[in-house]
């Protein structure tokens, strides 16, 4: 089972990728969030094996939210995605 974070702004676009997901029987919806604040708190409390990241959000868009989550010197996020690429490295 792979457990999905959907985060984008826009409801049509999360209610969207939530019905692709409930279609396939190894992808599991852990949650979804509304812009990248959210998503760093719900990566946290929901561990999450991929996130669909929206570029453009209001507030923290998606690549200031995917380096916080990505950050070796903040929580321990990257221990929650076995096999990642080293977060040492500057990708984003």
């Amino acid at each position: 089972m792979i457990n999905v974070l959907i985060v984008d702004d826009s409801l049509t676009t999360r209610e969207y990728i939530s019905y692709i997901i409930d279609q396939d029987p190894e992808l599991r919806l852990v949650g979804a969030a509304r812009n990248g604040q959210e998503a760093i708190q719900l990566v946290a409390s929901a561990s999450p094996d991929v996130v669909i990241m929206d570029i453009h959000m209001p507030g923290m868009d998606g690549y200031k939210a995917t380096r916080t989550i990505m950050d070796p010197a903040g929580a321990d996020h990257h221990s929650q995605f076995p096999g990642c690429p080293r977060t040492d490295q500057k990708y984003f």
